[in-house]
């Protein structure tokens, strides 16, 4: 094809890809439009499961175009706070775990009372990847709670 032979108007709409954009000019607006997806609340979660077990409604699916996925927990509640607890000075400790497809992929542990604002950057290729989080006590005779949480899942 001679350069000039083409117009515009001859190319459909949404017929060229980015990968066939002079990177240069592959700005972001030009790119596919950035995904995010939140959870429901948690609620009032607990558990006193030695194992890793789901916490309720902390679990989003988002499509990637393959460039990080920022994980968050976040309050699920305008103007209040969400936050982990453990019975402090009990010897036991909580454990929250983000996993994808079911794969622990970060973890933490905590004593007492936190704020559930914990975050983790995920790095993979494009797909459509599903996120959950998982919480466990080091003791079962003390159960870990997630208070008025929820997971949001922002690709960047």
């Amino acid at each position: 094809i001679t350069t000039g032979q083409i117009t515009t108007a001859q190319i459909t709409d949404d017929s060229i890809t980015t990968i066939k954009i002079v990177d240069a000019n592959n700005t972001r607006a030009k790119l596919s439009s950035v995904g995010q997806q939140y959870s429901s609340s948690c609620g009032n979660f607990s558990t006193n499961s030695n194992t890793p077990v789901n916490v309720t409604n902390l679990s989003v699916t988002i499509a990637s175009t393959g460039r990080p996925i920022m994980l968050m927990l976040t309050s699920a509640v305008y103007n209040s706070y969400a936050y982990l607890n453990i019975a402090n000075g009990s010897g036991a400790s909580g454990e929250i775990v983000f996993n994808i497809n079911g794969n622990p992929i970060s973890g933490w542990l905590f004593d007492g009372s936190v704020p559930a604002s914990h975050v983790f950057l995920d790095i993979r290729g494009a797909g459509t990847w599903t996120y959950t989080v998982q919480a466990r006590t080091t003791n079962s005779s003390y159960s870990v709670s997630v208070i008025n949480a929820k997971l949001l899942a922002y690709e960047l």
